[in-house]
């Protein structure tokens, strides 16, 4: 490659040059920018070889057969980030999106797993006033109490709220099932029964 060739393909080469003659710092390539008598004062710098030398090297150096590399210039690169921005503006937003109501999606069957009625089910006083409150307590004594019940129960649950009393649960038999109903009607005054038992 000549002078001319040099300087009038600079932008096209510099990459080639620089891998070419790899002890060329960037900043001695952007201080060359194009100038011949610059270049061959790197190369003798850089390679310790007199100017005859360094010109030598670039006379005999073929650019077309030399390796290409691609590198991006600075508004090439300030392109490509945009492109990746927008990118993500476009399409990487609604994949988070999405992604967040999958998430969510998923914790909400957990959810609904992990709270799923159990098989033991306990009194709730969370809609009792003191006073169903105390109704349920003295069903529940009296079932205790009783001799002809042989399911846990603490299998069964009994609120009193609004004027009715709620008894769900497993138990064994129809036969047992009806002894509870029995004492729960006995002790639970005027209040309505609303009978939620299964027989397993």
């Amino acid at each position: 490659m000549n002078r001319e060739q040099f300087e009038n393909q600079w932008v096209q080469v510099r990459a080639a040059v620089k891998d070419r003659w790899s002890n060329l710092t960037d900043e001695d390539i952007r201080q060359i920018n194009g100038r011949y008598d610059q270049f061959v004062a790197k190369l003798q710098q850089r390679y310790n070889i007199t100017r005859d030398e360094a010109e030598a090297q670039l006379r005999s150096w073929d650019y077309e057969r030399a390796p290409k590399t691609t590198y991006l210039r600075e508004d090439q690169r300030q392109t490509s980030d945009n492109t990746l921005g927008k990118w993500l503006l476009g399409a990487g937003i609604p994949l988070l999106l999405l992604a967040g109501y999958l998430a969510y999606e998923n914790s909400k069957s957990h959810d609904q797993v992990r709270t799923a009625p159990q098989a033991t089910v306990r009194e709730v006083v969370v809609t009792e006033t003191p006073g169903d409150r105390l109704i349920s307590l003295n069903i529940r004594k009296a079932l205790v109490d009783n001799d002809q019940i042989t399911t846990n129960l603490d299998n069964i649950r009994i609120v009193t709220s609004n004027n009715t009393v709620t008894v769900s649960g497993f138990v064994s038999s129809n036969q047992e099932r009806d002894v509870i109903l029995r004492i729960v009607k006995e002790n639970s005054g005027s209040k309505t029964v609303n009978n939620q038992l299964q027989v397993k």
